[in-house]
């Protein structure tokens, strides 16, 4: 779903101030309600499916310009969050951890590869 990282007042929001970039929130979608059947933890459906929406975030990074991949993680769902490659955003005592993960690295290789991508294809047609 669409949504935007609060990042005011965290770790991440002092790095994008130190940049010159004084945002309190930035533009984000959101993972909401991803879970998994007991029976088939473990077999990388989890994986799976968060692949499937960073590919998706790439495409709408092209159209709408979205950077963060966000998710409000369960207690029991935060282990596989940093096994993604996902931050914390902030510490909470209670109920969800808000987490983040930067796409910009990924966005920029889809982007140079999309161009060379393109570049191959017109020489296969001549």
């Amino acid at each position: 779903m669409a949504d935007a990282i609060r990042i005011h007042g965290t770790r991440l929001g002092k790095s994008f101030a130190d940049q010159g970039v004084d945002y309190k929130t930035l533009p984000a979608i959101k993972i909401g309600r991803l879970c998994v059947d007991d029976r088939y933890i473990g077999k990388g459906i989890g994986a799976h499916t968060t692949y499937f929406v960073m590919k998706k975030l790439i495409s709408i990074n092209e159209i709408v310009g979205c950077r963060f991949l966000i998710v409000d993680a369960k207690p029991d769902s935060v282990k596989f969050y940093k096994k993604m490659e996902f931050e914390v955003l902030k510490q909470r005592e209670k109920g969800t951890l808000p987490m983040y993960y930067d796409m910009v690295k990924l966005i920029k290789y889809f982007k140079e590869n999309k161009a060379k991508l393109s570049k191959a294809k017109e020489g296969n047609a001549l």
